[in-house]
């Protein structure tokens, strides 16, 4: 993959863990401020219609004293349009005795509600109505409780239409969501190009990395060569003085220099794939004739007491990809199911699948193998990761041929899946378009 795919998962990452963070930030001050505005405007509305409920009741005492003596009046309700708050006194039994109204039209709905209330302990609460118009209407009331020595008389009610405020909280509740979410939204791109920036050191090193494992792989291969050739001249004309000893050691020298040669070529294709201003050099080719020829060289190979290797098409496709590295990848996935299946059948299929108005040419490689526990499914494609680390180290495994492999679909936009369980084979799907369109 290149540098420019391996961080960008990071940087979005960092993006999406900064952005989560500062939404937050902000509902915890939406919040904030929300309950701060509020409790400053709803106190201030408290005070008020409890300073006006204390001041009714001392002028209304005398008409409760009248009323629970039997000497009723007539009932004295005036209409004050332009005050905020209003009031009513109401008997111990509710019957209403004076009282100033704002709201006429809400009266009976008012009175319904303080009456319902009457044995309630609760000072304020609110009530929200419709008027008239089928409009939402928000009251403050205040209940307090007349006696006389004593005496249970009745109560005061005021209270006062909040409407306005509450549609200013309202008001501000959407202000302050809407600018939280545009400041979010300006603070995520922001953040987003922060974090390019933040990488631009990390890809310069790791560009640097690349570069020193091209360089260095590039280097190692020619006296790795030469050392093999060696050994080889060696082993011809002096294998027969040597002794028993000397010949096994001249053995492992080869099998460890062929292995380091594996090993370099491995790095230097990774490096190659790695590097920003990598090419395919596309060609179109029939990908069943490729699959053929790659499964008759094996056929000649492999042994045929241990290993069935077969290759079914269920279509004739034609694609357009880099011939030598879709045969490279075809060598890592059939080297790879030989040697973990000690015995049995490696089954390669292909067939053609239509997705839209896009054709894809759909490989699976089956082997009854020993199979990747589920637990290494996700590891499995990862540089220098071995299932088993002691088995592939006696099978000169390194670790980096499925990676490369990986590296080789994704140059091409294909996918690759894994259906595997212990002792149970394993599968692997490989998906790759037929047409051109690649990077």
């Amino acid at each position: 993959m290149k540098n420019r795919d391996l961080l960008n998962p990071l940087r979005k990452r960092l993006t999406l863990i900064y952005s989560s963070l500062l939404i937050i930030c902000f509902i915890i001050f939406i919040f904030l401020i929300y309950g701060l505005v509020s409790n400053v405007i709803y106190s201030e509305q408290k005070e008020e219609v409890k300073r006006l409920a204390m001041n009714e009741m001392e002028d209304h005492l005398k008409d409760l004293k009248k009323w629970a003596k039997k000497k009723r009046e007539e009932v004295d309700i005036d209409y004050e349009p332009y005050r905020s708050a209003f009031y009513f006194v109401l008997t111990k039994n509710g019957e209403v005795i004076t009282g100033d109204e704002t709201l006429p039209e809400l009266r009976q709905q008012i009175l319904a509600q303080m009456k319902e209330r009457l044995i309630e302990e609760e000072d304020y609460y609110f009530l929200n109505l419709v008027n008239q118009n089928d409009e939402p209407v928000r009251l403050l009331i205040y209940k307090t409780v007349v006696f006389d020595e004593k005496e249970l008389l009745g109560f005061v009610y005021t209270g006062k239409d909040i409407t306005s405020s509450q549609r200013m909280l309202e008001s501000l509740i959407w202000i302050l969501c809407g600018l939280s979410f545009f400041f979010s939204v300006i603070l995520a791109f922001l953040g987003y190009y922060m974090a390019g920036h933040a990488l631009v050191p990390i890809k310069q090193s790791i560009e640097k990395q690349r570069q020193f494992v091209a360089d260095a792989s590039h280097e190692l291969r020619t006296p790795l060569s030469i050392l093999y050739s060696s050994l080889e001249i060696i082993e011809e004309e002096e294998r027969s003085k040597l002794s028993e000893f000397a010949r096994k050691l001249l053995d492992d020298m080869k099998d460890e220099t062929k292995r380091m040669t594996h090993i370099v070529g491995d790095l230097l294709t990774l490096a190659r794939t790695d590097a920003e201003n990598t090419t395919l050099s596309l060609e179109e080719v029939s990908l069943n004739e490729l699959i053929e020829k790659v499964v008759r060289a094996y056929q000649l190979t492999i042994d045929q007491s241990k290993h069935e290797l077969s290759f079914v098409a269920n279509a004739e496709l034609l694609i357009t990809a880099d011939v030598e590295k879709l045969t490279q990848m075809l060598h890592i996935f059939i080297d790879n199911a030989i040697k973990y299946t000690p015995k049995g059948k490696i089954d390669i299929t292909l067939n053609r699948m239509e997705r839209g108005n896009r054709t894809f040419a759909e490989m699976s490689i089956a082997d009854e193998g020993i199979g990747i526990a589920k637990a290494d499914h996700a590891h499995i494609f990862d540089r220098f990761y071995r299932v088993d680390k002691a088995r592939s180290r006696t099978e000169h495994g390194t670790g980096l041929g499925l990676s490369i492999a990986k590296s080789i679909i994704s140059l091409h936009n294909g996918t690759v899946e894994l259906d595997s369980e212990l002792g149970r084979g394993t599968i692997f799907f490989i998906t790759l378009p037929c047409e051109q369109g690649y990077h």
